[in-house]
């Protein structure tokens, strides 16, 4: 019993040695080697807003029949520089679903684990830092702690939410944006993109594909949670969690399948724009002039989102 104990502790010791390592050479990489979050999701905010100005879904997911979630390779030499995209459509006004968001407290007993959900900072309801503490169930890891600052735009028919990491004991980056939009018959949509890179260390336990399939299955959890708060407010927190949990876990083979096929940053920018008008010309009319090739204007708001 002695010898078997020395000798994982021999085998623990090296076992950090190589970790550590690992760990001073991933240090040592050329910056331009990482993705740029900041740049990314600014890119994206700006396709967001242009959407919106034009009337259009800012995700075409975002007329799915039901919620739909998808990956981003930022760089095919990194698997950790990855974003996560979820789109759930919700049979509610879009009043009763900016409520659910705006109700920060109230997502403890809705998210999995989820302890602490607190405004801290707060220099307005539109600009707050978010404080949580998720547990987490491995023996001998800390919880889960996270202050993110949001800042919220409002406009007809529209909220966004852009959040960044403000301190975090598990996460090197944590930013992206939040959307909610009004639809037709008393329907709304919640989308939210999330970029996640956890630091070294507790945070990277998990191989990456698995890390990002829990990742992305959480995130269905509490997408759907969302939902079905807003959809049925007065059923209890419990049965949200449980209904939401179960509806995360058949998710799991499509969010592996997800993963496999995710595109490009350059694939994903180029699916949130809209198709080009086609290059052909239009034959003339032989009884007056050729028909006109000018596409119709996007019905909806014609202004830039309003805080």
């Amino acid at each position: 019993m002695h010898w078997h104990y020395t000798k994982a502790m021999e085998i623990l010791k090296e076992s950090m040695r190589l970790y550590l390592f690992i760990l001073l050479l991933l240090s040592l990489l050329p910056a331009h080697s990482r993705a740029d979050h900041s740049v990314t999701l600014s890119r994206i905010e700006a396709l967001v807003d242009e959407a919106w100005k034009q009337g259009r879904p800012a995700f075409p997911l975002a007329d799915a029949k039901g919620p739909a979630l998808s990956f981003v390779k930022l760089s095919p030499a990194d698997p950790w520089q990855v974003g996560i995209l979820q789109v759930v459509p919700v049979d509610a006004p879009f009043e009763k679903l900016v409520a659910t968001l705006d109700d920060t407290a109230g997502y403890v007993g809705l998210f999995q684990d989820l302890k602490i959900s607190e405004r801290r900072n707060e220099k307005g309801p539109d600009d707050f830092v978010l404080f949580t503490e998720t547990s987490i169930p491995i023996p001998f890891v800390a919880n889960d702690r996270t202050s993110a600052h949001y800042t919220v735009t409002r406009a007809k028919n529209r909220v966004k939410y852009r959040f960044t990491l403000v301190e975090g004991n598990h996460l090197k980056t944590f930013t992206g944006l939040i959307g909610l939009e009004a639809r037709e018959g008393g329907k709304s949509v919640y989308w939210e993109f999330d970029l996640i890179e956890p630091s070294y260390g507790a945070g990277r336990i998990l191989p990456p594909k698995k890390f990002w399939k829990e990742s992305a299955l959480s995130s269905a959890q509490s997408d759907w949670a969302i939902k079905l708060r807003t959809e049925q407010p007065g059923l209890a927190k419990e049965k949200i969690l449980e209904e939401s949990g179960k509806l995360a876990d058949s998710k799991e083979d499509e969010i592996a399948e997800a993963y496999k096929r995710a595109p490009d940053l350059a694939g994903f920018l180029a699916s949130m724009s809209p198709p080009a008008p086609s290059s052909v010309a239009s034959p003339k009319s032989p009884s007056g002039p050729a028909p006109s090739t000018a596409r119709p204007k996007a019905s909806g708001p014609k202004s830039e989102p309003k805080p």
